[in-house]
């Protein structure tokens, strides 16, 4: 490194930053050695394909291996060095500072993918390049362990950084923040390296070294060893989620360390929502505007939470609306329109989800809010109740054909819950029609306790951790005998 000295603190800091502007100044006048371009069926599939199909694939393989949840984030502007024959060599040398190996490892995994339209020959492809990756790293530390007559527990095997043709820099971590870092780290690795060869050679510190360094308690505790949350690493889709129970249930599962993709059609709500959760939780939390019974608009929101996260492990389908009206009555116009809303939003949301699922092969959730109207609808809410009782047939669909695949899918019936699905003439209607208050209308219940947002939140994360429960509807309503599925 660069060392200078002064009589005084402020002399020594004055000539560094001399010395380190002379430097800057003579690499500016160099230009940049051009980059060779690679070949390859992946360069022209354009980065959000590459993305799409390439994501979800790693998500799933480093949970095969690790046991773990992953998340990833992706820099285009770092394409032309990945598409390059001098990132095959350039890239493989070493880090460009030791201390930077405890975030991206010695070197990145590079792929230049063959097999990109095909997701059973891409995984294939895939997993045989992470494990030559994982392999090399081992005979790393036991070559230096040895050397070095040590007693070390080697790490991970697996890579942070990868460099994809045709795509980019991609980092993969177990929360956003670390993904973020290495990303930050190595793109400005990429710059050194490629000034450093443009101007004449890269030489960084060797294998030992960096071992020694990667491998020094010091900087290990850099890492952090704290207990990770129950949710750390995962990815959920939360649609009505400015409001009720859709922002109680994306708050608790932040808590909980879950990364959110939130979904909702009032804009302002929504991102104040969302920073107000990235201000607590400290997750990563990205937005849609989004109207659930726009089916393209769905499709191009999964889209973009693979671009954000790169996939995903839980689907809450929270969205909805109480339609009211006689069944012999209500016209055909307005009871198609209930079902988009209340019942094929939540397909089309699911059927979406399951593609994600499929790809990553590592299991997946799919949470329904169902109502308490599927059992015991109210007089005049059959609008309503009819798509809400579909919802628990789909979600036990869901549960039989797919659970062989480690989906697992579950709904909650809740009642009786201070929302927006409540404006404040349906609930003096409904109350007076059972001769209570609206405070009373809301105790009226088996244990005479009023169920909350937070309540149905709670549920919803029990049946997210609950491994072994699918096809299951839980009622969350204080007791009510006669909407009880069982």
């Amino acid at each position: 490194g660069l060392f200078t000295f002064g009589n005084t603190a402020k002399e020594s800091y004055d000539r560094h930053i001399h010395a380190v502007t002379l430097a800057e100044e003579y690499i500016g006048k160099k230009p940049l050695k051009a980059l060779t371009p690679l070949e390859g069926p992946a360069l022209k599939a354009g980065e959000e394909t590459l993305m799409n199909v390439l994501a979800p694939v790693l998500r799933g393989l480093y949970r095969e291996q690790s046991g773990k949840d992953w998340v990833l984030h992706h820099r285009a502007d770092t394409k032309e060095f990945a598409s390059s024959k001098e990132c095959e060599t350039w890239s493989q040398i070493g880090t460009a500072t030791p201390d930077h190996v405890i975030r991206t490892k010695q070197k990145p995994l590079l792929l230049n993918l063959q097999q990109w339209q095909d997701p059973g020959k891409l995984r294939e492809e895939v997993s045989q390049a992470l494990n030559a990756y994982c392999e090399s790293y081992h005979q790393y530390f036991e070559s230096n362990k040895s050397a070095k007559g040590i007693d070390k527990t080697e790490l991970d095997r697996l890579p942070r950084v990868l460099l994809v043709a045709g795509l980019g820099l991609l980092t993969i971590g177990k929360t956003v923040k670390e993904t973020r870092i290495s990303a930050d780290i190595y793109q400005h690795s990429i710059d050194i390296i490629h000034k450093s060869f443009s101007l004449g050679d890269y030489v960084p510190l060797g294998s030992s070294d960096l071992f020694d360094m990667e491998y020094w308690s010091l900087e290990q505790a850099k890492l952090g060893k704290s207990k990770a949350p129950a949710l750390q690493g995962k990815v959920v889709y939360i649609t009505g989620a400015a409001s009720g129970i859709g922002l109680a249930t994306a708050k608790l599962f932040a808590e909980q360390g879950a990364n959110l993709f939130l979904a909702d059609r009032t804009a302002d709500k929504l991102n104040e929502a969302a920073d107000a959760i990235r201000k607590k939780a400290k997750v990563g939390v990205a937005t849609r505007v989004l109207d659930v019974t726009d089916e393209s608009a769905v499709r191009q929101s999964f889209e973009q939470l693979v671009q954000t996260f790169g996939g995903l492990d839980i689907l809450i389908s929270n969205a909805g609306n109480a339609v009211q009206g006689a069944m012999g009555e209500v016209g055909m116009k307005e009871l198609r329109a209930s079902f988009e809303l209340n019942f094929f939003a939540h397909q089309i949301l699911a059927s979406e989800a399951l593609k994600r699922f499929l790809l990553q092969k590592s299991g997946g959730v799919l949470l329904f809010n169902a109502s308490k109207a599927a059992f015991n609808p109210g007089k005049n809410f059959g609008p309503y109740a009819l798509p809400k009782a579909a919802i628990v047939a789909l979600t036990k669909q869901y549960a039989l054909d797919y659970g062989s695949y480690g989906i697992r899918s579950n709904a909650i019936n809740a009642d009786r819950i201070r929302t927006a699905l409540f404006s404040e003439d349906v609930l003096k209607e409904r109350a007076k029609a059972r001769g209570l208050t609206p405070d009373d209308y809301f105790r009226n219940n088996l244990l005479q306790k009023e169920v909350y947002d937070t309540d149905v939140a709670l549920g919803f994360l029990n049946l997210a951790l609950a491994e072994k429960t699918t096809g299951s509807i839980i009622t969350i309503d204080g007791g009510n005998i006669a909407a009880s599925p069982r």
